[in-house]
């Protein structure tokens, strides 16, 4: 019920709490607020990049989880050509920084969707995702944070995926 600027704000102020208890508590925590799922849910690509550029631009507290499959469920970008991998990687880059992509966050499987968002996570190769496109941007834009895979076939997946990277090199 809320505007997404209300929403945004409310967000902001809980993360940067959440930061203060983690600075006094538990220093070099890094906080990754996720890109989420739903259209109805806060966390769209845009929100998540301005709240870390806002909060912390040094990315030493605060840094974003970039789930691909929420990203395409929430039909933020559609990931089937390189151009549309590339743009996600040019906005993250030209919100956070060159850095950003050093420590950047992933989470990486496919997804079946419905007009609200996902539904659930498939496994790779089992949607309509790039992996491709993908896996040719992390190393065009020299990409070296942490991918994690939240794929039903996990580990499968996870060697899929190094595999492919390797084989691009």
């Amino acid at each position: 019920k809320k505007t997404p600027e209300q929403a945004f704000t409310e967000m902001k102020n809980e993360v940067s709490d959440l930061m203060n208890y983690c600075s006094d508590n538990a220093p070099g925590v890094v906080i990754a607020p996720e890109v989420t799922g739903k259209h109805s849910a806060w966390g769209s690509t845009q929100e998540t990049l301005r709240l870390v550029s806002e909060l912390d631009s040094s990315l030493e507290a605060l840094n974003p989880c970039i789930d691909i499959s929420h990203v395409q469920a929430r039909r933020e970008n559609a990931f089937a050509t390189q151009e549309q991998v590339n743009s996600l990687f040019a906005e993250i880059e030209r919100v956070l920084g060159k850095k950003a992509l050093k420590t950047i966050h992933f989470h990486a499987q496919d997804v079946e969707f419905t007009e609200k968002g996902e539904r659930n996570h498939l496994p790779i190769g089992k949607g309509t995702i790039n992996w491709n496109a993908f896996v040719h941007a992390l190393h065009e834009f020299k990409v070296e944070g942490t991918i994690i895979s939240e794929s039903p076939l996990m580990e499968e997946d996870v060697m899929k995926l190094k595999k492919m990277y390797e084989d691009e090199k």
